[in-house]
């Protein structure tokens, strides 16, 4: 189908009103763990549940590569039947930030979440239509290669982000141990950082705000952090 003056003008006012969405306020969040998990039902098919659950424990590009080999082979369209449901709060924190105009985009470091199958489930639950991860899984022909795609850190997300929308507020709410160094570059870039459910005593220093769940983290959201960003 040709694409008409008409078309070419519509989709520029559409990116012009996301852009706009965005420098108005920028969330990033992670995914796997915090508001979901992702990989543990696909894990529990393929007879690794228990050698996944110790993984997460300590998570490493290394790491998810070599974890990534044992996926060789399996069904796309299958694994993502797999993948759970959002944690208790987590869609209402989503939300909330949206409500309020501020535009909300997932960064995972799990590599499953950006192929596009998996993608769609993810939007479709947890309600964050925006999905970056720091690899990608390769497919082929609907089959898991066992490869990754070249990494990005998430620290290079975030900044890839704010210089090409330039927000008026950035909020990052993180989990894992291995988020610290997301977590600086969004206090670096004059954001405030919103620690969920977490035991890193380095996140946990980190932190403008804290929740000790995602059931809670909806309320702390809306008196607390957006309060002070429009106070």
């Amino acid at each position: 189908m040709a694409v008409t003056a008409e078309m070419a003008e519509e989709d520029s006012k559409r990116f012009e009103e996301f852009r706009r969405r965005v420098g108005n306020g920028l969330v990033v969040t992670d995914i796997d763990q915090l508001h979901m998990d992702i990989t543990e039902g696909i894990a529990e098919d393929i007879g690794m549940g228990e050698a996944y659950r110790a993984f997460v424990k300590n998570i490493s590009y290394e790491r998810i590569r070599k974890q990534m080999e044992l996926l060789r082979g399996y069904s796309v369209e299958r694994g993502a039947t797999k993948i759970g449901e959002p944690y208790s709060g987590s869609k209402e924190l989503i939300e909330t930030f949206r409500k309020h105009g501020l535009e909300v985009f997932g960064l995972t470091d799990n590599p499953l979440a950006t192929v596009p199958e998996n993608q769609k489930v993810i939007q479709e639950k947890l309600g964050i239509q925006h999905i970056y991860s720091t690899s990608t899984a390769e497919v082929r022909e609907g089959i898991y290669t066992g490869e990754l795609s070249r990494y990005h850190p998430k620290e290079e997300l975030i900044e890839h982000l704010v210089s090409v929308f330039h927000p008026k507020k950035i909020i990052g709410i993180f989990q894992g141990e291995n988020d610290h160094g997301a977590a600086e570059k969004v206090k670096e870039k004059g954001g405030k950082v919103f620690i969920v459910n977490s035991n890193s005593q380095i996140l946990n220093k980190l932190a403008d705000f804290h929740s000790e769940n995602t059931e809670k983290a909806a309320e702390i959201a809306e008196k607390e952090i957006l309060q002070s960003l429009n106070g």
